[in-house]
């Protein structure tokens, strides 16, 4: 972001930096953690956590089953953050997401 970007409600800032430095943004007046009832449903504590971009492979097991209905979370230890097709975010609750060949999902794996 530009020093001279006006940021507009809503808007959606990706942090890239120092894990430590998190902590620091969190308590700023006026942002918001966007997935943060997500956050809390792993045992790692927040400033342990690791993000990882995986795609789901055409012949995936995973393929038109529902996030929630895999149980992600708890088989695989990792927290869907997002999911992306064809370059844009998937708009609906992650649980309800219907996985597809070529998504590719943001995991918070601790």
């Amino acid at each position: 972001v530009a020093p001279d970007t006006m940021l507009q409600e809503l808007d959606t800032l990706w942090f890239a930096g120092n894990i430590h430095a998190v902590t620091f943004l969190l308590k700023m007046p006026g942002l918001l953690h966007t997935e943060e009832r997500h956050v809390h449903k792993t045992t790692v504590d927040i400033l342990e956590r690791r993000l990882v971009q995986v795609v789901i492979a055409p012949h995936s097991m995973l393929i038109d089953q529902t996030v929630k209905d895999l149980r992600f979370r708890t088989k695989y230890g990792a927290a869907i953050v997002a999911v992306q097709r064809r370059g844009e975010r998937v708009q609906q609750k992650i649980g309800d997401i219907a996985l597809r060949a070529g998504d590719l999902l943001l995991l918070d794996t601790g």
